[in-house]
Order: C-alpha cells, then structure tokens, then sequence
C-alpha cells in the first residue's frame, strides 16, 4: 500500500515536471483555458490533459481523506488504495501511451483509460487502417487493453 502512494508522488512529479503545473496552477490554467476559443484545435489536447489531470486529482483528493480517515474500515481503505494503485498505473499507460503515438508521427495525442478501456484522440486529417492497427497495438502492448475495447477518436485541424 505504501509502494501505491510512492507510485502516486512520483507519477505526481513527473506530471508536474512534463506539463509545468501544480494543484494551484492547475486551477489557474484550467480558467485559462476555458478563455482560448473552441475552434483552437491545438487548444483541444492541452484543455483535454488539463481536465483529465484535474479530475484524477480530485478522485485522489477523496481517496487518500479515505485511507486517513479513523473511522474508516480497513476494507474501505484497502480499495482506496487499490483504487489509487489503479489510477497511478492508468496515469503512467496514458502517458507512455502519448509519448509512442506521438512518436509515429502523431503531432497530438490524448489518451484516456478507464479500468478496462481507452479513447484515444490523435490530430490528423485521416488515419489509414495500418495507423489505426499501430494505434490499438501501442495501447494493448502498454495497457493490456483489448482492440476491441480501444476507441480511436480523430481530431482534424491541427
């Protein structure tokens, strides 16, 4: 339990160090970016990381006051942690994920995993079936997830 929050932090950092935010800068870029126009493509992948980052961090927030809380059971605060352990490990897919997609060749990408599936939104202005298939193979080889459970959303304009 204690190796899952380790994870956490470090996962935490890294997010911190990759996209230059803090809990309280979150909140600032966030208001920020609700004032860039929808029709900033590019805008799209920065507000979407932002908004995933924010939400985890939220579901943390309750998680941890869980396994802190006194009157809390031990099995409620042995599924927070494995929920905590669940985002940490869905938190470094996503990333690892976007680092390789963007790697073929992607100019953007966000990913999204929930348990035991994934969206995957990628700027391009087309994808062939052999990006497609290099897509889903990225995403089962990193996150164990089934093609079939794997959603690859196309966002043009970038």
């Amino acid at each position: 339990m204690i190796a899952g929050c380790l994870v956490i932090v470090a996962i935490a950092g890294y997010l911190n160090i990759r996209y230059g935010t803090t809990p309280a800068s979150v909140s600032s870029a966030q208001e920020d970016q609700e004032a860039v126009e929808e029709t900033d493509a590019a805008s799209y992948f920065t507000s979407a990381i932002i908004d995933r980052e924010r939400a985890r961090g939220e579901a943390l927030e309750v998680l941890v006051s869980i396994t802190e809380d006194a009157a809390a059971s031990d099995a409620a605060k042995t599924d927070a942690y494995m929920q905590m352990e669940r985002i940490a490990n869905e938190t470094s897919w996503e990333i690892d994920i976007e680092n390789l997609i963007k790697a073929k060749g992607f100019a953007e990408c966000v990913a999204i995993i929930n348990e035991e599936t994934a969206n995957i939104v990628v700027s391009t202005e087309g994808l062939t079936p052999g990006e497609v298939a290099q897509i889903k193979e990225i995403v089962y080889l990193e996150a164990s997830i089934q093609p079939k459970d794997i959603k690859i959303i196309e966002k043009r304009g970038v």
